[in-house]
C-alpha cells in the first residue's frame, strides 16, 4: 500500500508543478475521444446508408 501511495503522491506533485502541460494533455485526449466517437459515428452512418440504398437489412446489435 506504501508504494501506491506514493506514486500517487508522485503524480499528483507532477500535475499540480506543471499545470499547463497537465491541462494540454487533458485537452489532447478529450480532442481524441471525441475524434473517435465521431468517426465511429461516421463509419456507422455510412454502413447504414449503403445497407438501405442496397436494399439489404441493417446491422444487428
Amino acid at each position: 500500500m506504501g508504494r501506491i501511495g506514493f506514486y500517487l503522491g508522485y503524480a499528483l506533485r507532477n500535475l499540480w508543478r506543471s499545470r499547463r502541460w497537465s491541462t494540454f494533455a487533458v485537452f489532447s485526449v478529450a480532442a481524441g475521444v471525441a475524434t473517435m466517437v465521431a468517426l465511429r459515428s461516421l463509419g456507422l452512418a455510412i454502413g447504414d446508408s449503403l445497407a438501405a440504398t442496397c436494399g439489404r437489412p441493417t446491422r444487428v446489435t
